[in-house]
């Protein structure tokens, strides 16, 4: 049902059975979720996952009842972080739906709390407004940007990605860039199968873990479960072209490994690992980014998203923010 209604929805990763399918591989047996599931007559509009979960607050003194929004309440498990949250929904429905599946949770019993994470705009006025319309309080806890590169206006104005970015920016990329191009030309590929895909995974999480360890960070690879989720993650997403992965050398020395994911015209920049250097020129990220967005750039992508986190970097990096 849920793959049937991806083929009429938005395209959306985090909302997608790829990515929740994968989830749910990897939680424990008692600990699953109801399926909420939004009809219009008898045509499936809008699907979510909802768990139920004790929080435990303020030491222990309140242990409100929490409902989820596609993540399980379990703070190691939902480390890999949902974002662009929200109902998955056929075009044009999703205040309607918001709205039905809030009404129907207002009558289930033995709950304190419904917790959205990860929403962007519009979905957070979309339950704003449907909590209001049932009488339900809402608080919002924290907010962070997410960053993107509008692709298309690149694409219809004629230039390259490095022209929309500020001068600084530009000179350090191009000067990285012409640099690595003197060890040998720059390469952008992609793996030739799931068993070269894994591997580049590999070393990606290698890479990324030494990256941010030097830097007194746990990183995004830290678990046993986190690396299983994102290799389970591969070996379902990649077949159907939903996870891609990208090596970028110069010569045949390698300057790091990008991981996104792709929905529709969207691509998400999820995760990255690049190898270190002792000269300051030499920006290895840098010269990453830089051909992974190239690349979507030609591929005919419309937007390349790179998601929450490491606020100043992004910023730099990309065209607009929500």
């Amino acid at each position: 049902a849920w793959r049937a209604l991806e083929g009429t929805a938005p395209s959306h990763f985090f909302r997608g059975w790829t990515w929740l399918g994968t989830l749910l591989e990897h939680l424990p047996d008692d600990h699953r979720p109801d399926v909420l599931r939004v009809s219009q007559g008898q045509t499936t509009i809008a699907l979510a996952l909802v768990w139920q979960r004790r929080q435990r607050r303020h030491r222990g003194l309140l242990r409100p009842r929490a409902l989820h929004l596609n993540e399980s309440g379990i703070a190691d498990f939902d480390r890999v972080t949902i974002e662009h949250n929200g109902l998955l929904c056929v075009p044009g429905a999703e205040a309607a739906a918001v709205a039905a599946a809030l009404r129907h949770l207002r009558l289930r019993p033995a709950w304190d709390e419904l917790e959205l994470g990860g929403l962007t705009t519009p979905q957070h006025q979309a339950w704003h407004t449907a909590a209001s319309g049932c009488g339900l309080g809402f608080r919002e806890r924290w907010t962070k940007p997410y960053f993107f590169i509008d692709l298309q206006a690149a694409r219809l104005a004629g230039k390259d990605y490095l022209e929309a970015l500020g001068p600084n920016t530009r000179y350090q990329a191009r000067r990285s860039m012409r640099l690595y191009a003197q060890q040998g030309a720059l390469v952008c590929e992609r793996p030739e199968s799931l068993a070269q895909a894994l591997d580049w995974l590999e070393r990606l999480a290698a890479l990324h873990q030494a990256q941010w360890q030097a830097r007194g960070h746990a990183g995004a690879f830290a678990t046993a479960y986190t690396r299983h989720f994102h290799q389970r993650l591969v070996e379902t997403g990649w077949p159907r072209g939903e996870v891609d992965l990208l090596h970028v050398r110069a010569g045949e020395r390698t300057l790091g490994y990008v991981y996104n994911f792709v929905a529709g015209d969207v691509t998400y920049n999820y995760q990255s690992g690049h190898v270190a250097e002792s000269d300051p020129k030499l920006k290895a990220g840098l010269a990453c980014h830089c051909m992974a967005v190239d690349d979507a750039l030609r591929r005919g992508m419309a937007t390349y998203d790179l998601l929450m986190g490491g606020e100043h970097f992004k910023a730099s990096l990309t065209t607009g923010r929500g």
